[in-house]
């Protein structure tokens, strides 16, 4: 779907359903007999343990565990996946708990404009001692404390005022003593949130989860199979920002057990024979532990695993886990996955996403509205408005401007009027200082 194109969720619907009809046609024609009986077994199985049936259509949606940090643009993945639920197709939500580590910034600061500040935002950080998990998974980090809160949320009050700030910050230590988890806690806060802007989606797994399953079911066999001719044609087709992995990398990430939480770096042992056997030598980036197993272990003993990107869009699409693909528009690992399975014989699933174009070159997020941090005063006047403009704040300035309410009345009025890839909420003007935001 090209993002100067603009296409409409029914568009979208009716492409998914296509590709579904003949996905397992391509299947049996493309792949041997015995490995063709484990992906129906694989699709099955980890259908059923999502509760999905095998006549559903299903898209898929991917997102971090950034809560109320993450930018208000990823809204509109929900925007087009409600839209297109409203036409029987049915959503799954995955977060990644595990495989979003603590050196993406995301994880523990939010961005807000700051018409005072020399780039026009300022990163406001909710979260101290990240530096100490830079190779973890975000499941191995603490919620922030009361203090921690409390204090980033002074930066906030200057550009905010301090009602509706207060009432956020409520909020969040509310949700952040339900859970110690900081990833649990992120995925309830940002659910809620879409809960009360008219966006929920009713299902939801970790990436870990899904992967896990996935590979127990049969996925792994499959995706060793594959392996070696993945990386032969990935390599042979370059992408900016794409890292390939050696085929004698894994397909997937381990993790430490236990309290490290550590992404492990795995390699099959070179010279040997890619299988459910071949020895795989692992080392904890964080701590450095090192051991050796085989994927037969790991399957034995139902080891946490996550996919590397491009075997994991993959292994959706290919194993018939998800029939299309709802993304933000911002990964470059799609490309290079959607021409591996072209080359494989099997056709990638649909992907459709907002587009980030206003149409005339210039940024777009999906929200239009005023940021109540943004007066007319200040060096970055500018460029603060321009980072609003472009979707770049994290949500937390969408909810301390518009509030809950108004942005659930937008969203039903956009959803009402038919969504398409170009279209944009338009928000009312921001609330008064006095007015609460947010429902705790």
């Amino acid at each position: 779907m090209k993002e100067y194109q603009p296409v409409s969720s029914q568009e979208f619907i009716d492409t998914v359903n296509t590709h579904k009809e003949n996905h397992l046609i391509m299947v049996e024609k493309s792949l041997p007999t015995n490995i063709v009986e484990i992906v129906h077994k694989t699709s099955e199985r980890t259908r059923k343990s999502l509760h999905i049936k095998p006549e559903d259509t299903v898209v898929i949606l991917g997102e971090q565990t950034y809560g109320l940090n993450e930018k208000a643009k990823v809204i509109g993945k929900r925007l087009l996946a409600t839209s297109a639920s409203a036409h029987g197709l049915q959503a799954l939500e995955m977060f990644a708990s595990y495989d979003v580590v603590g050196s993406e910034g995301g994880i523990y600061r939010m961005q807000v404009p700051s018409p005072h500040s020399k780039d026009g935002f300022a990163s406001v950080n909710i979260l101290s001692g990240w530096r100490n998990g830079k190779n973890r998974a975000t499941s191995g980090f603490r919620s922030p404390s009361s203090e921690e809160l409390q204090s980033s949320f002074e930066t906030l009050k200057g550009l905010y005022g301090a009602p509706k700030s207060e009432n956020l910050l409520e909020y969040m230590l509310k949700r952040y003593k339900q859970s110690k988890n900081y990833a649990e806690a992120n995925m309830q806060i940002l659910r809620d949130f879409e809960n009360q802007i008219g966006l929920e989606i009713k299902r939801n797994v970790t990436e870990n989860t899904l992967d896990t399953q996935i590979a127990i079911n049969g996925g792994m066999e499959v995706m060793l199979h594959l392996w070696p001719k993945i990386i032969n044609i990935a390599s042979s087709y370059s992408v900016d920002g794409v890292r390939v992995p050696g085929v004698q990398e894994t397909p997937f990430y381990l993790y430490h057990n236990g309290d490290c939480m550590g992404r492990m770096e795995s390699r099959f042992l070179p010279n040997e024979k890619i299988g459910m056997e071949t020895p795989i030598m692992s080392r904890c980036m964080h701590c450095g532990h090192e051991e050796t197993s085989t994927a037969g272990d790991i399957i034995e003993k139902e080891r946490n695993i996550t996919w590397r990107a491009i075997p994991r869009v993959i292994a959706y699409s290919t194993l018939g886990i998800a029939d299309g693909h709802i993304t933000g528009g911002g990964s470059v690992y799609n490309e290079v996955a959607e021409t591996v399975s072209n080359s494989i014989g099997i056709p990638y699933f649909p992907i459709i996403h907002m587009s980030k174009s206003n149409g005339n070159g210039g940024r777009e997020g999906i929200f239009d509205y005023q940021s109540s941090a943004i007066g007319n005063k200040g060096q970055s006047v500018e460029k603060a408005t321009n980072f609003v403009i472009e979707g770049n704040a994290s949500m937390v300035d969408l909810i301390l401007s518009i509030g809950v309410d108004q942005l659930k009345q937008s969203i039903a009025e956009t959803l009402e009027s038919g969504v398409y890839t170009d279209s944009r909420v338009k928000c009312p003007e921001p609330l008064p200082k006095y007015k609460s935001v947010i429902k705790v």
